[in-house]
């Protein structure tokens, strides 16, 4: 299965990790994405959905940025790692944090897969970020800069989720002529 192993994206991922019990963060995160994503998808497969194109139409977009930063993550380490020398001779082994990424069987669907394969992405770049520092190919601000740039990326994802599906429910409602 997916893990993850650095905080900054296990707390991205499900903020209630690191959360002690009486506070709860009101901020997204992809424990919320999840079932935003697979709400919209249930709308767009439902047969007895009265507006099918639009719930398509919505969950493509979706779909589509979501793709969009998972390309360019890949892309942004691909062109990295071409870049730096060996980043396996000195060894850079990250163990104080680990969460395996999980989804309810029943909320697994293809937007849900492919948020997580963004997360294991996220997580691949920012493993060898460590490594490319640790072994002295990328310096200390060169990597406080791509994981900041790493992290917003994933935390802008996450908020676009959410407005976008508060969006879509709503705009959804219309359609469907439902007063909330």
């Amino acid at each position: 299965m997916h893990q993850l192993q650095f905080k900054p994206l296990i707390h991205l991922w499900d903020r209630s990790v690191y959360q002690s019990g009486s506070s709860k963060s009101k901020a997204y995160d992809g424990q919320f994405a999840i079932n935003a994503l697979f709400s919209v998808e249930a709308f767009s497969t439902n047969p007895k959905n009265p507006n099918p194109i639009f719930c398509r139409d919505a969950l493509e977009i979706f779909l589509q940025e979501i793709r969009a930063v998972r390309k360019s993550i890949q892309t942004e380490h691909s062109k990295r790692k071409s870049e730096w020398g060996d980043i396996n001779l000195v060894p850079f082994v990250a163990e104080k944090h680990r969460l395996e990424m999980k989804i309810d069987d029943k909320r697994l669907c293809r937007s849900t897969g492919l948020l997580l394969k963004t997360f294991s992405s996220a997580n691949d770049y920012l493993l060898d970020l460590h490594r490319a520092q640790h072994n002295e190919e990328l310096s200390d601000s060169d990597f406080l800069e791509c994981r900041a740039a790493l992290l917003q990326s994933m935390s802008s994802l996450i908020h676009s989720i959410a407005t976008k599906n508060q969006v879509f429910h709503v705009e959804r409602k219309k359609l469907e002529g439902i007063n909330e």
